[in-house]
């Protein structure tokens, strides 16, 4: 599975080669470094909804979704008491599940093991 964005320095690195691709993973967690992964998820989700979030073999996912199935998520969480400095361990196979789990717990402010 590959967390990508269309137009993105990373899935641009990743079509021309590996030489790249540190230099591309290096800028993208420069944008990272000043907020949370789950923030930028919805913020690219609000400025290019319909782009491919997530690759799983022949699937994909759009940020929409992927926000989405995460936002339904986090409020099912937070009415659970998951909040600030309350650890959640998520233990699942590699899937869209999984991605989207990591984003609800953060969003509902919790942490992930």
């Amino acid at each position: 599975m590959a967390l990508v964005a269309k137009s993105s320095r990373i899935g641009e690195a990743f079509r021309r080669g590996k030489p790249t691709v540190h230099k591309a993973f290096d800028e993208a967690t420069a944008v990272l470094a000043g907020g949370a992964l789950h923030a930028f998820a919805f913020e690219q989700a609000r400025k290019t909804p319909v782009a491919i979030a997530l690759v799983h073999g022949d699937q994909r996912l759009a940020y929409a979704e992927l926000t989405a199935r995460a936002e339904v998520l986090a409020r099912h969480l937070r009415a659970r008491g998951i909040g600030p400095d309350v650890p959640v361990a998520i233990c699942m196979p590699r899937s869209f599940d999984m991605v989207v789990s990591v984003l609800a717990v953060l969003q509902a402010g919790g942490a992930y093991l």
